[in-house]
C-alpha cells in the first residue's frame, strides 16, 4: 500500500485541533503498522564453496587424446581470474579458452597433445560460485593419452619454524630438483601445487616418479610465487 506524505492544518481552536490532531494520530498508526517497507534479511550467507559432480573426460581417464575439459558443478558458477590462476602440466603448446554455461565450465586449447603423458590440470582459485565468490577447493583434472597415468602423491604437514604451530592456507609448490633456486625465487610457476590444511597437513597427487624441490608460502596474491614480506 503506498501511502504519501500525511499533512494536517493546525488551529488554535482547541475542537478542531483535537479532531485532527486525532485524525493525524490514526494516519501515522496506519502507516507505521502496513507501509513499513525493508529489504529482506535473507539466510546465512553462503560459505560453501562449489563441487565438481562430473567431468568429460572423467578423471583418471586413460588412452584419451581431447581437446576440451567440461566440467559440471553442484551450483552455478563463474570464472574468476582463470588464467593466472591455471596451472597446466606439462604446459600445453596452444592457446586456452574457457566458457562459463550455468553450472558447466568448458576448457578448450588448440593444438595436439603428447603420447603416453599424464596432463595434470590445476585450477587453483579460478572458478567461484555465483551468489558470493567462493572459489572451488583443491579443483585438479588428470588424464592420460597413454594407458597408465601418473598417480604419485606426496603428502606432508608444515610447521612454523619457530612456535611449532600448523600452517594452514599455505602453497605447497613443487619444482623439478635441477631448477635453481633463483629462478623459484624470480617467480618460475611451479610444475604442481597443493594447499594446507587446518592442521598444516597437505597432498599433491598425479606425480610421475622423480624428485622435486618444495616450497610452501603464503602466496597472498594468488599468483603462485613467493613475494616480498610473504612467509
Amino acid at each position: 500500500m503506498d501511502v504519501g506524505p500525511v499533512s494536517r492544518r493546525v488551529s488554535w481552536d482547541f475542537g478542531e485541533f483535537s479532531a485532527l490532531g486525532s485524525l493525524g494520530l490514526f494516519v501515522a498508526l496506519l502507516v507505521s503498522g502496513c507501509a513499513q517497507v525493508s529489504s529482506p534479511t535473507g539466510g546465512p550467507k553462503d560459505e560453501t564453496p562449489p563441487v565438481l559432480v562430473a567431468a568429460v573426460p572423467e578423471v583418471g581417464a586413460t588412452e584419451v587424446m581431447p581437446d576440451q575439459l567440461v566440467l559440471a558443478f553442484d551450483e552455478y558458477v563463474k570464472a574468476g581470474q582463470w588464467r593466472p590462476q591455471l596451472l597446466v602440466s606439462p604446459p600445453l603448446d596452444g592457446p586456452m579458452d574457457l566458457v562459463v554455461r550455468g553450472r558447466e565450465v568448458e576448457l578448450s586449447w588448440e593444438g595436439g597433445l603428447k603420447e603416453n603423458t599424464t596432463y595434470v590440470f590445476q585450477f587453483g582459485e579460478g572458478i567461484v560460485d555465483v551468489n558470493e565468490g567462493n572459489p572451488a577447493q583443491q579443483l585438479v583434472h588428470a588424464f592420460s593419452t597413454g594407458s597408465t597415468l601418473d598417480t604419485l602423491v606426496i603428502q606432508g604437514v608444515v610447521r612454523d619454524a619457530i612456535e611449532g604451530s600448523p600452517s594452514k592456507d599455505l602453497r605447497v609448490m613443487l619444482y623439478p630438483e635441477d631448477l635453481p633456486l633463483d629462478s623459484i625465487l624470480a617467480g618460475m610457476a611451479p610444475q604442481f601445487v597443493g594447499t594446507t590444511n587446518g592442521t598444516g597437513a597437505f597432498e599433491v597427487g598425479y606425480l610421475p616418479e622423480g624428485r622435486f624441490r618444495l616450497m610452501a608460502v603464503e602466496d597472498v596474491n594468488r599468483n603462485y610465487a613467493w613475494d616480498a614480506g610473504e612467509r
